[in-house]
């Protein structure tokens, strides 16, 4: 068994004295990440995984552990990833959604915000989310695409052939 195999199977409290494997937690606080950024008009692309989200949370503990501030848990953004793109993002998600989405998991020893860890995964999860969002096919991805990238604005070709001033221009009427 490897580091990150051991470090799945070791326990998380709940603040109700009930103890499950990281490797059982995992995929429900996944499922309510995808729920949480569906909720603000996004979905997540294909390399979207609890397994995913169990790198994440690893490379953290262990960059948390070891003070190895080189480890860096982020791949580059699989979408376009424009500066106006990521404003709109930030701007939709409120510190205060941020709150509620962690209050739910408050009594998890790995993700409550009044531990060290937990803190630190607060802090860092809207960046974690953005690399896997799909601006392509979530609406509001698409939704900045038509701002960002407008068709052009000049009449289509079918518009100009029925124009009779254009029709005429070109057959050297109008001087």
């Amino acid at each position: 068994m490897n580091n990150f195999e051991l470090w799945l199977e070791q326990p998380v409290t709940f603040s109700a004295g009930m103890t499950l494997s990281r490797k059982e937690v995992i995929p429900d606080f996944t499922r309510s990440l995808d729920a949480f950024i569906r909720k603000f008009g996004y979905k997540f692309g294909n390399t979207w995984s609890a397994k995913t989200v169990a790198r994440w949370l690893y490379t953290i503990h262990i960059r948390e552990a070891t003070g190895d501030t080189s480890l860096f848990p982020y791949e580059e953004p699989l979408h376009r990833n424009t500066l106006e793109d990521r404003a709109h993002f930030d701007c939709l998600i409120s510190e205060d959604e941020i709150d509620s989405l962690f209050s739910a998991w408050n009594d998890c020893s790995d993700l409550s915000v009044d531990t060290d860890i937990g803190s630190v995964i607060r802090h860092e999860v809207l960046r974690f989310l953005w690399n896997y969002i799909d601006l392509d096919t979530s609406y509001q991805g698409q939704y900045m695409a038509e701002i960002l990238f407008p068709e052009s604005d000049s009449e289509s070709e079918s518009e100009k052939q029925s124009d009779h001033y254009m029709k005429d221009s070109s057959a050297g009427y109008h001087g």
